[in-house]
């Protein structure tokens, strides 16, 4: 298979002759490769869409950060940029990955030292968001920086993905959790921003690695929401949660709000899913509305 003219110079490599590159793995949104070369072995994504400039920029600077405060998780971003032939692409380091998760403490302390490094300089000062735009499978996600996570919740988050819905009757439920409910799950919440990896299903783990990231300073528990929603993470998840609340003072009835701040954050996931995938994700949706509903709006 001959590779585009642009990855020959992203490597800084002059003939296509010593290269080998394969299809490897698979993506929902991206072609996906292994490369071979007298300087290493690299995994490449190439796409054609429309978003593939954005998605590959995103997933470049966020595993530029990642690396940079939790190497132990990530694989090392090379390059990204336009094909000669057409669409876009992405190089990183490659990972050799074996099935399952890994050691659930090793991953486990690989978010919890991610989700707690100091925030670089350029950072510092901002809140919450991100330099660039990020994908979630591929919703383009707004990461306009806000003084406030439930600022950040609410506008670049539940707001959005709502309207991306088209749907109505979803976009009038996501209004009232944000006016009436969301304001009772964060009451006495004392965030900070975290580095997240911002798309961590169980698909998007292996070997006590991560990847396809789409991260953004966050509230960490946030990064938990699709992690409990899809399943695959539950000795991870026992051991992340054991950290966070090693020499925690708890006010009462704070675990349990914790639980239901989680419910909200898989809520954009599903939402997400209502816009990618369809109908079929929606009465979960809107069950978990429901829910949290009675629980903080009509308990008044």
């Amino acid at each position: 298979m001959q590779p585009d003219p642009a990855l020959l110079r992203a490597l800084s490599l002059s003939s296509a002759d010593d290269i080998s590159l394969h299809p490897h793995g698979g993506s929902n949104f991206t072609n996906t490769y292994s490369l071979s070369c007298p300087s290493g072995k690299y995994f490449v994504k190439t796409s054609t869409a429309p978003i593939a400039a954005s998605m590959f920029l995103g997933e470049f600077t966020s595993l530029q950060n990642i690396s940079r405060v939790a190497p132990e998780l990530s694989s090392i971003p090379i390059a990204h940029g336009a094909l000669e032939n057409g669409g876009h692409f992405l190089i990183t380091s490659f990972l050799d990955l074996p099935t399952g998760k890994g050691d659930a403490k090793q991953l486990a302390e690989g978010l919890w030292k991610m989700h707690n490094a100091e925030l670089p300089d350029e950072v510092q000062g901002k809140g919450y968001g991100f330099g660039v735009p990020t994908c979630c499978g591929d919703t383009e996600l707004d990461n306009t920086w806000a003084s406030s996570w439930q600022e950040f919740l609410v506008e670049r988050r539940m707001k959005p993905i709502a309207r991306a819905c088209k749907d109505l009757e979803l976009e009038k439920m996501v209004d009232e959790l944000c006016n009436k409910v969301i304001p009772k799950l964060l009451e006495g919440r004392k965030s900070k921003p975290a580095l997240i990896h911002g798309d961590l299903w169980s698909g998007n783990a292996s070997g006590g690695k991560v990847f396809d990231p789409a991260s953004f300073y966050a509230d960490a528990e946030f990064e938990t929401g699709i992690m409990e929603l899809f399943g695959g993470f539950g000795e991870v998840l026992g051991e992340y949660w054991k950290l966070v609340d090693e020499g925690a003072d708890w006010v009462q009835g704070e675990k349990e709000r914790r639980k239901d701040r989680v419910k909200c954050y898989s809520l954009w996931h599903t939402l997400n899913h209502v816009r990618i995938f369809g109908g079929s994700y929606r009465t979960g949706a809107v069950e978990a509305m429901a829910e949290l509903k009675r629980k903080y709006n009509d308990a008044e």
